[in-house]
């Protein structure tokens, strides 16, 4: 991976209130962090699931949470 790009697994959900949710990735540790990109509409699609997401740290998001940039993500399954 480049530096600066991370890897993280977890829970997809969306967070926030209509009209402004965002989707987020809670980690087995409880980290949270929010997903921002072009695969927004698809990783909304997949709430629940367990993820596997790549992509580059972006900086907080105005709700303070650290976001990251999606590259690409793949499926896992649950533990």
């Amino acid at each position: 991976m480049d530096k600066g790009e991370i890897q993280v697994t977890g829970r997809i959900y969306v967070m926030g209130h209509e009209p402004f949710t965002q989707v987020g990735i809670e980690l087995d540790d409880g980290q949270v962090y929010a997903l921002v990109g072009e695969e927004d509409k698809k990783l909304r699609s997949l709430q629940g699931k367990r993820l596997t997401v790549k992509g580059k740290m972006s900086g907080k998001t105005t709700r303070g949470i650290e976001a990251i940039e999606v590259k690409s993500f793949k499926i896992v399954e649950p533990k």
